[in-house]
């Protein structure tokens, strides 16, 4: 795969503002976008990859199961949930990561407010 250009976008805190821990749970809301590959990944607060029986690190536009309208919803948890799901585990702090290659089209390549419609939406549900 050749990308002209790509941007990775990283969070530490939810849509709230609040720091993102491994006792939390949350979910992450947003929408494929279209001639593009993304992934969507979570590691601990040093960048690892969480260790976790299911093997599953990340979810990318080829692997997320999406919505009828081009949505996705995924599951940041300790415990499996039902669809898309990424383990936490006891890795306290968290960072999620959200690449995108351009595939030529230079659509994430935007100023301000156009960027942040691409990227997802982080909401703890339970804490």
């Amino acid at each position: 795969m050749s990308a002209e250009f790509a941007q990775t976008f990283l969070a530490r805190m939810d849509s709230e503002g609040h720091r993102l821990h491994s006792s939390c749970d949350y979910v992450i809301e947003g929408h494929d976008i279209a001639t593009h590959w993304w992934s969507l990944t979570v590691f601990d607060d040093k960048g690892r990859l969480i260790p976790n029986a299911a093997e599953r690190y990340a979810f990318t536009s080829d692997t997320i199961t999406l919505n009828h309208d081009g949505s996705f919803i995924a599951a940041l948890a300790r415990d499996a949930r039902p669809g898309n799901w990424l383990p936490t585990g006891g890795a306290g702090r968290l960072v999620i990561a959200f690449s995108v290659l351009d595939l030529g089209i230079r659509a994430v390549a935007r100023d301000g407010d156009e960027v942040q419609k691409l990227l997802p939406v982080i909401r703890r549900s339970a804490c």
